[in-house]
């Protein structure tokens, strides 16, 4: 609840009730990432049962109540932009914080035609523990 306060504070102009456009993606996403950060059991496993969704669909997160799409896809969707767009999520809370919602709507149309096909290689990745491992090399001194 904690998270959702000042998300509302310090992201969103005017607080919750101010916003033109649906953000409940965002502030479910968001919480849901600082609460459990990269151990989300529950959002990989929507990922493996099948419903999936896009990054365009997320606007309409609260159109037919389901707690997966809230709050699982809300979270793969904020953890995705965190780790892969990070100046994109920073430009976003530009807009919520000015209360530009136009602007807002734009960036999100925007993200779901640009990264939709990224989003989704990102999720197999996940699921198969297919993230990046470190290589550590050391050279050898000497002969």
């Amino acid at each position: 609840r904690y998270v959702h306060y000042l998300d509302g504070r310090f992201d969103l102009y005017g607080g919750f009730s101010h916003p033109t456009e649906k953000i409940v993606w965002w502030s479910e996403g968001i919480a849901e990432y600082v609460a459990q950060e990269n151990d989300n059991q529950a959002a990989l496993e929507t990922i493996l049962d099948g419903s999936t969704y896009t990054l365009s669909e997320f606007e309409t997160t609260y159109d037919g109540f389901d707690v997966d799409r809230i709050y699982r896809w809300g979270y793969l969707a904020v953890r995705f932009m965190f780790e892969n767009h990070k100046d994109d999520v920073n430009q976003m809370l530009v807009e919520t914080r000015q209360g530009n919602w136009s602007n807002y709507k734009a960036t999100i149309t925007q993200w779901a035609n640009l990264y939709q096909s990224e989003f989704e290689q990102w999720q197999q990745a996940l699921v198969s523990n297919g993230a990046p491992n470190a290589v550590i090399t050391a050279r050898k001194r000497g002969r």
